[in-house]
């Protein structure tokens, strides 16, 4: 078990420890749609599918395993009070952003029950002006945290985006 992979894998796709095959898969598909090189200009998207594909495949592993557990039993010998109710502030926070990216992607590419967003661009770009909100508000109002790198790098591509 190697818990600097897993706080990595787990931050990328926005996942909590006792994530479940569902929200990863979710996760997975979304980051997909922002990042895959044919839809992303960045040039560095081929390395960063590798690595998205690279953590679906870990963390879909480590949970069929059982290595999840192992993770969760280290984690909480590791967390002291205090500093956990600090860190599921900030958590709480990226996941508001995250979910309403998720959800601006599956409405547009019809991934959910709603088909009304299916290829309607200004509710896509709606939907991600809120969730780069969100995002902003871990760089700007809270103090440094785990969460800011990835929210810096979610606000730039959704900024690709809107562009």
């Amino acid at each position: 078990m190697n818990p600097q992979k897993f706080n990595k894998y787990l931050t990328l796709f926005g996942l909590r420890a006792n994530y479940t095959l569902e929200e990863l898969s979710a996760s997975f598909r979304m980051l997909a749609k922002l990042n895959h090189p044919d839809v992303s200009k960045e040039k560095d998207s081929v390395q960063l599918m590798a690595l998205i594909n690279e953590g679906y495949q870990f963390l879909k592993d480590s949970l069929a395993n059982g290595e999840m557990n192992e993770y969760l039993a280290y984690r909480e010998s590791e967390k002291k009070e205090d500093k956990g109710r600090v860190e599921d502030i900030f958590y709480d926070q990226y996941k508001k952003g995250f979910v309403i990216l998720k959800s601006a992607f599956e409405d547009y590419y019809g991934d959910s029950e709603n088909k009304s967003g299916v290829g309607k661009t200004e509710q896509l770009k709606k939907e991600l002006l809120r969730a780069k909100i969100e995002f902003a508000v871990l760089i700007n109002d809270l103090p440094y945290n785990v969460w800011v790198n990835d929210a810096i790098d979610k606000i730039n591509r959704i900024n690709k985006w809107l562009n």
